[in-house]
C-alpha cells in the first residue's frame, strides 16, 4: 500500500509542494485514511530529581612475603574496615564484595633487560567491596571515616534515584506533550489539523549520576561531595494523521 508521509524536517516544504499524495513511500504501520497525511514526531522529555542514593567502592591493600601473609594482613584489615563500616549506620545489605585478588610481584623489568626468568618478590592481596550509602548529605564525612579505619582506595561516587521509575515516567509524559505540541505546531504551519495517533515508539532513556572521583593511597580530609540533580530524559518518536482542516 502507498501511503502518505511527512517527516518533520520535510513537513515545511508542504505548503510549497504537490498535493499530499505526492508524499508517498512504503510505511508498514496503519493504513491512512484518504486525505490523511503522515506526520513523524520525535521529541525527548527530561525530568530533574536530586540523588538519594550514592554507591562508592572502597578497597584496602596488602603486602607480603608470601599469599598466606599478604591474605592474613588484607583479612586484618577489611576486618578493621567493616566495622567502621558498621558504626557508621551502613547496614549489611549495603554492602558487597566486589573484588578479592592475591597476585604475585615481580621483578618482570630487570628480568626482561636480562633475559631471565621474572622473580617472584612477594604477593599483593586486594579486596575492594561497594558501599550503598543512604544519607547523600553524609557521603563525605563516611570517606574521611573510612580512610581513619584503613581504606586505600576509593572509586566513585555513583549517585542515584532510588525510585528511577518515577522519574522515567515524568520524563516520558513530558516527551509525549513535547511531540504533540511539536506536531501541532506543524499542522497549524502546513494549514492542516491533528488527527489520529498511529504509533509510539520509545527510543529509550538515559539518567545517571556518575561522579570521576578515584583517590588512591591519600587520606581525605573533610571530604566534599556535590551530587547534583539527576536528569532523566527519555526520547519517543509519535506517527500522527494530519487531517485536512
Amino acid at each position: 500500500m502507498r501511503l502518505g508521509r511527512l517527516s518533520l524536517a520535510a513537513a515545511a516544504a508542504l505548503a510549497l509542494a504537490a498535493p499530499a499524495s505526492a508524499f508517498a513511500v512504503d510505511v508498514q504501520i496503519q493504513p491512512l485514511a484518504p486525505g490523511e497525511v503522515l506526520l513523524e514526531a520525535v521529541a525527548s522529555g527530561y525530568s530533574r530529581r536530586m540523588p538519594d542514593i550514592v554507591t562508592v567502592t572502597v578497597g584496602v591493600v596488602t603486602t607480603g612475603r608470601t599469599a598466606r601473609a599478604a591474605m592474613a594482613d588484607n583479612a586484618a584489615k577489611a576486618d578493621r574496615l567493616m566495622a567502621a563500616i558498621r558504626a557508621a549506620g551502613i547496614k549489611t545489605g549495603d554492602v558487597q564484595t566486589t573484588s578479592f585478588s592475591v597476585q604475585p610481584m615481580s621483578n618482570d623489568a630487570m628480568a626482561d633487560r636480562e633475559g631471565r626468568l621474572p622473580k617472584v618478590l612477594g604477593y599483593q592481596a586486594t579486596n575492594s567491596m561497594e558501599l550503598r550509602l543512604r544519607d547523600v548529605a553524609r557521603a563525605g564525612e563516611i570517606l574521611d571515616i573510612l580512610f581513619e579505619a584503613g581504606a586505600d582506595t576509593v572509586e566513585g561516587p555513583r549517585f542515584l534515584l532510588s525510585d528511577p521509575a518515577a522519574a522515567q515516567a515524568e520524563a516520558r509524559k513530558a516527551a509525549v506533550a513535547a511531540a504533540r505540541a511539536q506536531a501541532e505546531s506543524y499542522a497549524a504551519a502546513v494549514g492542516m489539523r491533528l488527527g489520529r495517533m498511529l504509533r509510539v515508539q520509545e527510543g529509550g532513556y538515559t539518567g545517571d549520576g556518575v561522579g570521576d572521583i578515584v583517590i588512591t593511597g591519600t587520606l581525605l580530609r573533610k571530604s566534599s561531595l556535590a551530587p547534583g540533580e539527576i536528569e532523566t530524559r527519555i526520547t519517543v518518536t509519535i506517527d500522527f494523521a494530519l487531517v485536512p482542516r
